[in-house]
């Protein structure tokens, strides 16, 4: 029998590739036999193997639409110089110093390589006050391991494979070609689902030039390769209702392998979860579909879920108990209880299948969008209107970080500008509103299940956003929070709305195009100011240091409390593998003495050490420059000089919009500098 060879064109073929490619990778973490050249060499292999027995590919049969490549070569232009953030304290540099570890260790697990040269008092003074632990390092269960990130593992195996292929310095480089794709996928997405090309291109446009976007395509964290995975996987999920039946399986098939892969980026499934839970209770009532192949992808769904939660319960054990059960026999149980829900409602839509009455539900949803998304966004709008009253005009919060840190607390009408509602205006426009507003209330649904679909993950997620999350405090970086779902998706159901303006005639019409115009120019205002520009500590601060790291040597970092010892720590001992000690005093040396295989001994500090010991000689100053966009919010209090390349937001300084211009979208870029001297510790006796 000769094997049937299934046509697939090069998008397809690109996406099955990135999907062998990231679980090889996964699966040789899990072994602990990771290595970029082995995963790549095993990858080409099966997909090697996929092309002689299992596919074909085909040319992409579509008109060129030059409006989108002019779209897409635009976007580009905005994403070309993904930051190599370096600098840890915070997710970004954690995940950059992970892909690197991925290398080093060969698996998701950390080995010290200094501890094993520690004597037992050595060891009680390296891990006092846990000195030299850094954010989000985790001890391990594991007796053979140290150490363990807490992290999502796709995203950092993603750049150590960049890195490999492209060198250290360029591995955050992945993120160009997945933030375009994710704005290609919002193309194929909200044109295929509104059948409208006008729809697709402004999507399109709106994303490229979205600022929350830009920011988060040149930042090394989840959100954007999140928005690459889930986007794609509902645009072929929807693909998989229109195509011809042979296709419908394939369709399906590229679409579950994506969302599983999603699984493994973000924790965003466990919200995502009930919206499909709600597409597969509906989907099944359309006799036009192949029911069959759709509960296997339902079913195919959930068993990659619990899979994922099954692999951080194996693999990840503190990533797990930090989001559900402080203990791995109850994630077990919930996990448990989680398949046997999944369970009920497969078997439990078997039985109402055909019910009149539960067929009128379905369809009511479906018919009175309207009147649902109006009840629940009222809703939202009142629940932050107390948040507004509970934070801005009462003590009920006092002594939270919103009160110690953030500085919500007791800040009158201001705190509406750290709203999870407000952020959510700012980046989908004022514009944006005008258009989702008229997508409901013109009923632009009807006859599109799937924006029936898309609005339903829009407003769960809007809910969480709201309820859950309450705030977005700090620009860009709590932004993150709203850019792999509510901003991307809020652009489409709004873009179908502009499109049914700009099809009506008169008065309607001309009020779409100028509400398109003036959300391009609102956008251009705050992506200009982010080209060219890089975030983070420079490289060179580091590698400045790095060059007197190897196995001989030990480095003591004498702490400064003003100022994290991780944004200093993550890089030089999980990017560049130093051998670190964080000391509180210069006693602390004394008290190490000498180490076991160590030749060398220097002293890095932020504070200029007296030249009266003949122990410790200067060596040189390092300048630690760092960089990020701010808004006009005061900067932190750490012990950093900063300059400012100032830009107002327009009509923001005049008069009372002033005191409510602080805190929402940054134009400015911060420079900041420190000084670092480093000094040789002369040998031991």
């Amino acid at each position: 029998m000769i094997n049937k060879k299934y046509p697939i064109n090069l998008y397809e073929f690109f996406l099955l590739s990135f999907v062998v490619i990231s679980v090889v990778g996964m699966i040789l973490l899990s072994v602990r036999q990771y290595s970029p050249g082995t995963t790549l060499l095993i990858s080409l292999c099966i997909i090697f193997v996929l092309i002689l027995t299992k596919v074909k590919i085909s040319p992409l049969k579509i008109k060129v639409d030059f409006i989108l490549v002019s779209i897409l070569i635009l976007a580009t232009g905005f994403r070309l110089s993904p930051s190599l953030y370096l600098e840890g304290g915070q997710d970004q540099g954690v995940y950059v110093s992970m892909s690197k570890q991925y290398e080093v260790n060969k698996s998701l697990y950390i080995k010290d390589s200094l501890l094993d040269k520690l004597n037992s008092n050595q060891k009680e003074l390296y891990k006092r006050n846990d000195l030299n632990k850094v954010t989000a390092l985790k001890s391990s269960d594991n007796s053979e391991f140290d150490y363990q990130f807490s992290f999502y593992p796709l995203h950092p195996l993603w750049m150590s494979l960049t890195g490999f292929l492209a060198g250290d310095g360029n591995r955050a480089q992945y993120l160009t070609l997945v933030s375009i794709l994710s704005i290609l996928n919002i193309y194929l997405l909200a044109r295929g689902v509104t059948k409208s090309r006008v729809v697709g291109n402004l999507s399109a446009l709106l994303l490229a030039i979205n600022p929350a976007h830009i920011f988060f395509s040149n930042f090394p964290v989840t959100e954007i390769l999140m928005l690459f995975l889930t986007s794609g996987g509902f645009y072929y999920l929807y693909k998989a209702t229109v195509v011809r039946p042979n296709r419908v399986s394939l369709s399906l098939l590229i679409s579950v392998l994506l969302f599983g892969l999603s699984f493994f980026t973000r924790i965003t499934s466990v919200i995502m979860m009930p919206v499909f839970a709600f597409m597969y209770l509906s989907l099944m009532q359309n006799r036009d579909i192949n029911r069959v192949a759709f509960q296997k992808f339902f079913l195919g769904l959930s068993a990659l879920w619990i899979t994922s939660l099954l692999f951080y319960l194996t693999n990840i054990p503190t990533l797990l108990t930090s989001f559900f059960m402080s203990t791995s026999i109850l994630n077990l149980v919930l996990i448990i209880c989680f398949g046997f829900v999944i369970l009920g409602i497969y078997l439990g839509e078997r039985t109402l299948r055909g019910n009149p009455k539960y067929i009128s539900i379905i369809k009511s949803l479906f018919i009175r969008q309207d009147l649902f998304t109006v009840f629940i966004l009222t809703c939202l709008v009142i629940y932050s209107m107390i948040l507004v009253y509970l934070f801005g005009f009462t003590n009920v919060f006092s002594g939270s970080i919103y009160d110690t840190f953030w500085k919500i607390v007791e800040s009158g009408f201001s705190a509406i500008k750290d709203l999870s509602l407000f952020s959510l205006v700012l980046y989908v426009s004022p514009l944006g509103v005008i258009g989702y507003l008229y997508f409901i209330l013109n009923k632009g649904y009807l006859g599109k299940p799937f924006l029936v679909y898309i609005n339903v993950l829009f407003l769960v997620f809007l809910s969480h956003s709201i309820i859950i999350l309450k705030f977005i405090p700090h620009h860009y970086y709590f932004v993150r929070y709203q850019v792999s779902e509510l901003i991307p998706y809020g652009i489409i159901l709004a873009s179908f709305g502009i499109s049914q303006m700009i099809s009506s005639f008169g008065l309607r019409r001309i009020l779409g195009y100028l509400v398109i115009a003036l959300w391009v120019v609102y956008s251009l205002i705050f992506s200009f100011p982010q080209i060219g520009k890089t975030y983070g500590a420079d490289d060179t601060s580091f590698k400045t240091i790095s060059n007197i790291i190897d196995s001989k040597t030990v480095v003591f970092y004498l702490q400064d409390p003003s100022w994290p010892n991780s944004f200093l720590l993550t890089p030089l001992k999980y990017f560049y593998n130093g051998q670190i000690v964080v000391i509180e005093n210069l006693r602390d040396i004394e008290e190490f003495g000498k180490i076991s295989s160590i030749d060398k001994y220097y002293l890095l500090t932020s504070y200029k050490v007296a030249s009266s010991s003949n122990r410790i000689s200067y060596v040189y100053t390092i300048k630690y420059r760092t960089h990020f966009m701010s808004t006009q919010r005061s900067i932190p209090n750490f012990s950093v000089k900063y300059s400012y390349d100032y830009r107002s937001i327009p009509l923001c300084p005049v008069g009372l919009l002033g005191n409510y211009c602080e805190g929402i979208i940054p134009l400015q870029y911060v420079k900041g500098e420190k000084l670092l001297f480093l000094y040789r510790v002369s040998d031991f006796n």
